[in-house]
């Protein structure tokens, strides 16, 4: 799943809750990846793009994600795996998954 667009967070949301009533699913928190295609997927079929507008705003939606994802009433029904480039997201993810 990746932060990179606006409706991320409500998609997680819908996915925890489906999983919530039975077997835990794995899923995987991507910053970003495929912006460039899903800009020209937008373009293409004359959507309004998916994307934030700016970096600062896909990192921040990132972040409440992974707060989210680490939270122990949703870790059981969410296996979440982290993937960046970013060292310090990396951190921040084992950090939170340890309170």
């Amino acid at each position: 799943m990746s932060p990179i667009r606006r409706f991320a967070s409500a998609d997680f949301s819908r996915v925890r809750s489906w999983a919530a009533g039975g077997a835990p699913v794995k899923l995987r928190l991507v910053k970003g990846a495929n912006l460039a295609m899903e800009k020209v997927d937008a373009e293409l079929h004359d959507w309004n793009p998916a994307p934030y507008a700016m970096k600062g705003e896909t990192d921040a939606n990132f972040r409440r994600m992974l707060e989210f994802g680490c939270r122990a009433e949703n870790a059981h029904a969410v296996r979440l795996g982290v993937a960046s480039h970013n060292l310090f997201d990396v951190a921040l993810a084992l950090e939170i998954d340890t309170l």
